[in-house]
């Protein structure tokens, strides 16, 4: 079995939330990874508010208006 872990490092040693993007729907593996990522931010006391997007405009443009923090985007 594979075993996968990660440190979620953010620029700001003060930030207690962080917002997250990634693609919808529900139930793929973007959001399962992005899971994966609230989970580890609890770990570090780090809040992690998600949001799934339809498309990657979406996703950015969000990204480029500061409405989250971070975007998770998936590839193959």
């Amino acid at each position: 079995m594979l075993k996968f872990s990660m440190e979620l490092c953010y620029p700001q040693l003060d930030v207690k939330t962080l917002s997250v993007g990634t693609l919808g729907p529900k139930e793929t593996s973007s959001e399962q990874t992005l899971n994966y990522l609230i989970y580890q931010g609890k770990l570090q006391q780090i809040s992690v508010n998600s949001h799934l997007f339809d498309s990657f405009t979406y996703l950015k443009e969000s990204l480029l208006q500061n409405q989250i923090d971070l975007a998770l985007v998936p590839h193959a």
